[in-house]
């Protein structure tokens, strides 16, 4: 069984209700997944999972503050190498081009030896309907990988 970690951060909910409906795919599909807001993960949370998300919304075209301030202190923890191996990606929602900060969390990922295990789901925020449907599916997914 797959045990799957999601960071997350919401300003206006719609990225709960997509971490929501990944953890809904992933659990359907014989999966274990745990939700916890950026302000009250630490890194030690992470040790036990299979693949690490993270999730935000779009704020000013980038990452949101809380979910960057998490990696930062996971960047900080002394057990850091403790990552290395495990799986990660990203879920991402936003007005502009939730892809950026797709590519820009893949950018920094390398640096705590994360493995991608897919390409990141980048949403568009006014589709809102059609988003939840993907991340639901993303999930199952990766329950099923």
């Amino acid at each position: 069984m797959k045990r799957i970690v999601v960071v997350y951060h919401s300003y206006r909910g719609l990225t709960g209700q997509l971490v929501e409906a990944f953890q809904k795919g992933v659990e359907t599909n014989g999966g274990k997944c745990e939700l916890l807001q950026a302000t009250d993960a630490s890194p030690e949370n992470l040790l036990d999972a299979d693949i690490i998300v993270l999730a935000s919304g779009q704020p000013f075209n980038t990452l949101s503050g809380p979910v960057k301030a998490f990696v930062e202190r996971c960047w900080n923890y002394e057990g850091k190498a403790n990552f290395a191996g495990k799986g990660y990606t990203t879920i991402i929602n936003g007005s502009k081009d939730p892809l950026a900060v797709v590519n820009y969390l893949d950018s920094i990922m390398p640096f705590f030896k994360l493995e991608k295990v897919a390409d990141g789901l980048a949403c568009l925020a006014n589709d809102v309907e059609e988003s939840i449907k993907l991340a639901e599916e993303f999930g199952a997914k990766l329950a099923k990988n």
